[in-house]
């Protein structure tokens, strides 16, 4: 089955269509769509690659793009995303969608050599290559979580602070994200998250609360210590914990 490339654009010029024949030389299957169309979400979602072809940023592709963007959020472990047409406009699109969330730029005269080297050897690195850390005292939480977040991370699970900072104070792993408990054996989660932000090499660690504690106090004193969320177990639902994640993980793309 061949792979399937969305191309956006603001209208089928002769450039489009010279870039859609282009690819479709290179054995990919091709559809060209604009904002308007029918259909526009779901075939971007079913789509292994997304070109947005600019030649003038104006209201169309505007449209098109923020529709793009939430398509992404949904699905960019799955989707790699390049621009293409003219530089000028390139500007406006990474206002909605970070420059860096693109895996190549292709400036008019497209040079054909170059876009199927790219599209050969692109080597995507996925929100799989995430590793989140999962600390909690509760093994039957520690279970959900991993059940929800294992998909598309590599989750590891610790069950007190201790462990957890040995763990992410290990040279040899590399943690992306902390999940944490508030109240543990111990040391407690504000605890864990001060030895992170206290340690050099691991203080921008993105570090998210899930617990049970939701008075105003306790809210507060995390607060200071500023992490990345603040979830309590009671009211937080699997979507809202993943989309919250890959917002976090495409906002800050390195």
């Amino acid at each position: 089955m061949k792979d399937k490339i969305a191309i956006i654009c603001d209208g089928i010029s002769f450039m489009v269509k010279s870039l859609a024949n282009n690819l479709w030389g290179l054995d990919f299957e091709v559809k060209v769509i604009q904002a308007a169309e029918a259909g526009f979400a779901q075939t971007l979602a079913a789509s292994k690659y997304v070109f947005v072809y600019v030649e003038d940023y104006n209201e169309k592709i505007n449209i098109a793009v923020n529709k793009l963007r939430e398509v992404y959020m949904q699905h960019m472990t799955e989707m790699t995303l390049f621009i293409a047409g003219d530089p000028n406009g390139f500007s406006g699109v990474h206002r909605l969608i970070s420059e860096k969330n693109f895996a190549a730029a292709f400036p008019r005269p497209i040079n054909l050599k170059e876009l199927s080297s790219t599209l050969a050897s692109i080597d995507k690195k996925s929100v799989k290559e995430k590793t989140l850390l999962v600390v909690d005292d509760d093994p039957i939480m520690l279970q959900i979580e991993k059940g929800w977040l294992e998909k598309d991370y590599n989750v590891i699970l610790s069950g007190s602070g201790m462990d957890a900072i040995s763990i992410i104070t290990d040279e040899n792993k590399k943690v992306d994200m902390v999940l944490l408990d508030y109240d543990m054996p111990g040391w407690s989660g504000p605890q864990v998250l001060e030895m992170i932000r206290a340690e050099e090499r691991i203080k921008s660690t993105p570090v998210m609360f899930i617990t049970g504690k939701g008075d105003p106090d306790s809210v507060r004193a995390v607060m200071e210590l500023k992490p990345e969320g603040y979830f309590l177990k009671t009211t937080m639902s699997k979507e809202h914990l993943l989309n919250v994640i890959k917002e976090y993980f495409m906002v800050h793309k390195k």
